[in-house]
C-alpha cells in the first residue's frame, strides 16, 4: 500500500525542543517557541502521526514534513546489528525500499537533531513515546559534512542526549536512522 504523505503532511515549522522545566526565567523553558504557534507542549501531542504499513512501522512528523521509520531495529531504522561507515550509511540509505517507498535518505544534522527531545531528564533522547527499541548509547551518522575538513561529518551522539559530534567519514558509527521528505 502507498500512502501520499503529502496530502497528510502540512509542514509547521521549527519545532520545539520539548524543554517544558525552567532553568533561568527566559530560557527555551519559559517560551516554549516552536512549532504551533500559541501553544503550549501540553497542548499540542499531535506533532507525529505514527502510522503501520503492513510490518513497517513510520512516523510522519508534521512540524518538519519528514518521515521517519519509527522501530529503530526494523530496517528502516538501523543497518543490521554491526557498525556501518558513513559511506555505507549514504549508500544504505539511499538503497532502502522500506514502509513501500524507495527514496529514504541519511538526514542531514539539523533534521535529526529535531527528532532530539532535549526537555526531558531520562536517558532516552528522542520522544520515546514515538520512536520505539532504540538503543539511546549511540552515535548517529548525518549526511552533513563537517565545514573545516571533508573528511569528517556531523553526526549525533544519542548517549549525551544528542549532542552534536565530529566523526572522520572512515570511522564506523553504531548507527543510523533513516528518513524521507523534506527536499
Amino acid at each position: 500500500m502507498k500512502m501520499r504523505s503529502e496530502n497528510i503532511i502540512t509542514s509547521r515549522g521549527l519545532p520545539k525542543t520539548s524543554q517544558v522545566d525552567v532553568s533561568q526565567a527566559g530560557d527555551d523553558g519559559t517560551h516554549q517557541a516552536g512549532w504551533w504557534v500559541g501553544k503550549t507542549v501540553a497542548t499540542n501531542k499531535e506533532r507525529f502521526i505514527i502510522c503501520d504499513v503492513g510490518a513497517d512501522k513510520v512516523l510522519i512528523d508534521r512540524a518538519t514534513n519528514l518521515m521517519w521509520a519509527r522501530d529503530w531495529q526494523q530496517a528502516g531504522g538501523k543497518n543490521a546489528d554491526d557498525d556501518v561507515g558513513w559511506n555505507t550509511a549514504i549508500a544504505y540509505c539511499n538503497n532502502l525500499d522500506f514502509a513501500g517507498f524507495t527514496d529514504w535518505r541519511l538526514p542531514n544534522y539539523f533534521e535529526l537533531a529535531s527528532i532530539v527531545a532535549f526537555g526531558g531528564f531520562s536517558s532516552y533522547p528522542l520522544y520515546e513515546d514515538y520512536f520505539i527499541n532504540f538503543t539511546y548509547s549511540v552515535d548517529l551518522w548525518s549526511s552533513t559534512i563537517y565545514w573545516l575538513d571533508d573528511s569528517n561529518v556531523f553526526a549525533c551522539y544519542m548517549g549525551s542526549g544528542g549532542e552534536l559530534i565530529v566523526r572522520n567519514k572512515g570511522s564506523a558509527v553504531t548507527g543510523l536512522i533513516a528518513v524521507r521528505g523534506g527536499l
